[in-house]
């Protein structure tokens, strides 16, 4: 009898020390998947923050920073130095930006961190500066109406970004430059009117490539951008720009969708099996200089043009757009 007792009174401890934690765990906040602590911006939980850089200031690597979207917008600069995931609530609801003009938001320098589920908006320069980090996630949000959506610069590894949405941003919806960045891969985005320029700054358009390695951007929607792609500089290598519908971003003197600036070494690009808008896919154009005026190569009447610099960037780049692909790409975009 009094085994019988000791089992159940084994099996009553058990249960309660489940429910007790479940009961006192505030409702409102979600319950946590990752080994370490989580920090709430906003909301009405006892102890939550007012700011984002405040509960990364108390982070530690590892932790998890969630921010609701009562308190957007959330007028802040924020660094983020720490090996943490930043989620926010929702991506379209959750907003940094719109009062604070006059700087980037997120200066991003450090390994392992994830961003995800936010609105970037109306920074005179940057939503996202990402340099000296690896292995960085980007997923789930909008850049809209800034200078420039994100910039990695310089010396970054292993970056994804991944089911977010570059819309209206003045100058470059996003922009990769640098010898040191490699790996990096930019996956079902959509790029739509970026491009149109910023006062002294000259607009690109939705993606600028320059002096890059290890680049992949695939299942993206690129259209009615200043210009869908940007590749420049020297020493561009293995950079794959497949299976994308690039279209209608021809909005500025060059009539070109997609531009090859590249003098020397000839750089060879990956563009194939990408939808140019028709079956007979782009339309090539060169020209010899900058701002000199394009030479037509072929003309199919279709709705997107590629220009080639020089006729290294001719020959290294024209046999690696075809074949294209004589239908849309599906399943792209977020």
């Amino acid at each position: 009898m009094n085994k019988k007792c000791l089992a159940i009174g084994i099996i009553l401890l058990f249960v309660g020390t489940c429910i007790i934690p479940a009961i006192a765990q505030d409702t409102e906040k979600p319950l946590s998947t990752s080994r370490g602590n989580w920090l709430y911006v906003g909301g009405s939980g006892p102890g939550n923050y007012t700011k984002i850089q405040d509960a990364i200031n108390d982070s530690s690597d590892g932790d998890t920073v969630f921010v609701y979207d009562d308190l957007s917008p959330y007028t802040e600069m924020i660094i983020l130095n720490k090996s943490i995931r930043l989620l926010g609530e929702d991506m379209n609801t959750t907003i940094i930006g719109q009062t604070v003009p006059h700087d980037n938001y997120v200066t991003l320098s450090s390994d392992s961190v994830i961003i995800s589920d936010f609105t970037f908006s109306e920074s005179r320069y940057y939503g996202v500066w990402i340099e000296d980090a690896s292995n960085v996630i980007i997923e789930r949000c909008v850049f809209y109406s800034n200078a420039w959506g994100v910039i990695v610069h310089m010396k970054a590894e292993n970056i994804s970004i991944r089911n977010c949405s570059y819309r209206s941003n003045h100058v470059t919806g996003l922009q990769i430059s640098g010898w040191g960045i490699k790996n990096t891969e930019v996956s079902y985005c959509d790029f739509f009117e970026n491009g149109e320029g910023l006062d002294f700054f000259r607009g690109t358009g939705a993606i600028h490539l320059w002096s890059v390695h290890g680049i992949k951007i695939h299942h993206c929607n690129i259209t009615n951008n200043w210009q869908g792609v940007v590749l420049q500089g020297i020493n561009n290598a293995n950079v794959h720009l497949t299976l994308n519908n690039i279209v209608n971003n021809h909005h500025n003197w060059y009539n070109s969708g997609v531009a090859f600036y590249v003098i020397f070494p000839p750089m060879f690009i990956d563009a194939r099996n990408n939808w140019w808008g028709t079956p007979q896919g782009p339309n090539i154009n060169m020209t010899w200089f900058y701002f000199d005026s394009y030479r037509t190569i072929r003309n199919v009447d279709a709705s997107e043009t590629v220009l080639f610099y020089g006729w290294r960037g001719l020959i290294a780049g024209l046999p690696h757009i075809f074949p294209w692909r004589n239908e849309p790409v599906p399943d792209t975009g977020p």
